[in-house]
């Protein structure tokens, strides 16, 4: 009898799932300087319970590190080091200000590479296709003057969004994501949502936004933390 039918499924991959952590954890040794404040995490699992429990609101759990540790946080899980900023002022002056430093992207393994969102623009890394992008959307918005040829379309919008919050005011948040679809839709193409029924087109990207949202999330994936833990997401299938 093999291994793989010699001990239970699920610990066989959770045997092998802590030995490649154990891996990654002694064989990488970076060269950096001085991190954030933040929790201090255990040996080698560093901060795995600091992250957001399941279900819980992903900004209301990181906000309480802005009262803990200042405007710009650190925790570290697994050997994968991730830096919080707190305040628009210190996003706008890094990734604006010094965009050509800090605009590239970390590898999603499963958000990108597993789930298939990794040719999306803001998965790109700083490369020439990024930038190649970046300046085809800044010829179209990228200014206030660019910017304020779609404000007739945001007003029209607007009223559409508070007959609609008139009419049912108990369905608040589907008016704010229909507005936000119908907005999104008609700039990009051209296509102009239905008046007074759910429109189809923003269920899709209602759903479309979700999964990217909880396929990206900083954190949630194993496999983001661990990439050489791709290849035995096949064993697991296998052992069901």
């Amino acid at each position: 009898m093999d291994i793989a039918t010699a001990l239970p499924n699920g610990f066989l991959l959770f045997t092998l799932l802590l030995a490649g952590a154990i891996v990654v954890s002694v064989t990488r040794k970076p060269k950096r300087g001085p991190l954030p404040p933040g929790p201090k995490g255990w040996p080698l699992l560093g901060n795995v319970t600091d992250l957001p429990p399941s279900g819980a609101r992903e900004w209301e759990h990181w906000i309480k590190h802005k009262e803990l540790y200042g405007p710009i946080s650190s925790l570290t899980v697994l050997g994968t080091t991730i830096i919080l900023l707190h305040t628009h002022e210190l996003a706008s002056e890094l990734f604006e200000k010094r965009s050509a430093k800090y605009s590239s992207r970390a590898r999603l393994v499963f958000g990108g590479e597993m789930v298939g969102w990794e040719n999306l623009a803001g998965l790109l890394k700083y490369d020439k296709r990024f930038r190649a992008q970046r300046k085809a959307i800044h010829s179209i918005m990228g200014t206030p003057s660019l910017a304020s040829a779609y404000l007739p379309l945001q007003e029209a919008e607007v009223h559409r969004y508070l007959l609609r919050v008139l009419e049912k005011p108990e369905n608040l948040i589907d008016h704010i994501r229909a507005e936000a679809g119908a907005l999104i839709l008609k700039m990009v193409y051209g296509y102009t949502t239905e008046s007074g029924t759910p429109d189809p087109l923003v269920k899709i990207a209602d759903e479309a936004a979700e999964q990217f949202s909880a396929a990206t999330m900083p954190g949630r994936w194993f496999v983001d933390v661990v990439p050489a833990r791709k290849p035995l997401t096949k064993l697991a299938d296998l052992l069901g």
